[in-house]
């Protein structure tokens, strides 16, 4: 009986490739690390991949751990036509959908995503243009399947400002724009460091609460609380892109 597998790789590359599944086959994969959990991202484009390496910068650090690796497949098509470059505020084009452990986001034209978190895998067909700003890529799409995942997966998320001086962790739990970021940014001017300034997650590892904080280094103010900080006012001038925002990320 002849080995149809073999036959199939012998004759594949004549064959019609119909849904472009060659074209589109995972040439590039890169390894992260999310509180030690490693994520395993694939990729038929390289420049998208950047993606994963921004959103680690998003996680504190801990010791790797001997986990099954969770997956992210970010697969690139070449669509006609070709949607113009994706808006800066593309997260208000976002929509969601969620049943049982899946979860749909849609991206607009600009892309889709199917995220089963109970395997901790997800699929995303990006458009060319969205693949070109890593930066939007990890904001709008890898930060909400990663957090899902964690939350999916034993992690318990605070939204909170938490921040750590002489082994001691101070965690700042209040409704939102009442001044916990204001706060942190006083005790962090004060010999405190930052653990997190919105997320805060904790977990049980060997017997011990562990916590962890997303987004790393960075605080949000509103614009009314800047001028209590002139010099962090003065720096948010010189680094805004022209976009305009009620808060200022410092």
């Amino acid at each position: 009986m002849p080995d149809y597998d073999e036959l199939y790789r012998a004759h594949a590359h004549l064959m019609e490739d119909f849904w472009s599944r060659r074209l589109n086959a995972s040439q590039y994969e890169r390894t992260i690390h999310v509180f030690g959990q490693p994520v395993l991202f694939d990729s038929n484009h390289a420049g998208a991949l950047g993606s994963a390496t921004l959103a680690e910068q998003m996680y504190s650090t801990s010791d790797a751990r001997n986990e099954s690796p969770w997956r992210v497949h970010l697969t690139v098509h070449d669509s006609e036509p070709e949607p113009s470059p994706p808006p800066e505020p593309l997260i208000d084009q976002v929509d969601y959908t969620g049943a049982d452990d899946w979860l749909s986001i849609r991206l607009g034209a600009w892309g889709d995503c199917l995220v089963d978190m109970k395997r901790g895998e997800a699929h995303a067909v990006l458009s060319s243009s969205l693949a070109e700003r890593p930066d939007l890529i990890c904001r709008v799409l890898l930060n909400t399947v990663l957090n899902n995942f964690c939350t999916r997966h034993g992690y318990s998320m605070l939204h909170a400002s938490a921040l750590v001086r002489d082994g001691q962790i101070l965690v700042l739990q209040a409704p939102h724009g009442t001044g916990k970021s204001t706060t942190a940014l006083r005790l962090l001017l004060n010999g405190y460091q930052l653990l997190s300034d919105s997320q805060v997650y904790l977990c049980e590892r060997d017997a011990a609460l562990w916590m962890g904080g997303f987004p790393m280094g960075r605080i949000k103010l509103r614009s009314d609380m800047l001028p209590l900080f002139p010099r962090w006012r003065l720096r948010r001038r010189k680094s805004r892109s022209g976009t305009r925002s009620s808060t200022g990320s410092i």
